[in-house]
């Protein structure tokens, strides 16, 4: 869960935001859109884990290619905020 949550935040770094948008603005734009969307990566892969100190880790990996099938675009966030206040 907190793998897929990282990998779902550098999709936030991809989206073509506009200059002028306020950092906080931008989060919860994000936040909102990520919450009604399901993101599946059917290609990870542990890479490495084990045990430091008393915690434990575990390293997940997939291909750039499955990370980057979701191609997100500002206009969407926005699209899909807008649509949701219609229904």
């Amino acid at each position: 869960m907190i793998a897929s949550s990282k990998f779902i935040e550098y999709l936030s770094t991809l989206v073509d935001w506009p200059d002028t948008i306020d950092s906080e603005l931008k989060i919860a734009l994000w936040n909102s859109y990520t919450k009604k969307k399901d993101f599946t990566f059917k290609k990870s892969q542990i890479v490495e884990n084990g045990k430091f100190g008393d915690y434990y880790y575990v390293i997940v990996g997939i291909p750039k290619s499955e990370l980057l099938k979701f191609k997100i675009a500002y206009s969407q966030i926005i699209n899909s905020i807008k649509n949701e206040k219609v229904k």
